[in-house]
């Protein structure tokens, strides 16, 4: 919300349109679809006793625990952290600098 608003008026625009807050709304639901699916994924594949995924999974958790780089990706990724952050730095605009000139 707070690079929304930062965007918003570097732009020059009001806040609270309406199409902005729609295009907000479906950047937020997709990242929790995104969300929602990693952890339904991970609880099927963690849940699931058919031996030949209970070896695989095995494999890759051994693979992770001896491959600190993999773990890290991982674990970035059941965070929701596996996408660049927002800069929150608000750049000044042309109006601004001309309002304290």
């Amino acid at each position: 919300m707070a690079e929304y608003i930062i965007q918003t008026k570097q732009r020059g625009k009001a806040l609270g349109q309406l199409a902005d807050l729609q295009a907000f709304q479906e950047q937020v639901r997709g990242d929790q679809q995104k969300t929602v699916g990693f952890s339904d994924q991970t609880m099927k594949l963690f849940s699931n006793s058919q031996p030949l995924l209970a070896l695989g999974r095995s494999a890759g958790l051994q693979i992770m625990d001896t491959c600190p780089l993999l773990k890290t990706v991982f674990a970035r990724s059941a965070m929701g952290l596996d996408i660049a952050a927002p800069d929150l730095q608000a750049q000044p605009t042309a109006s601004s600098v001309a309002d304290k000139a």
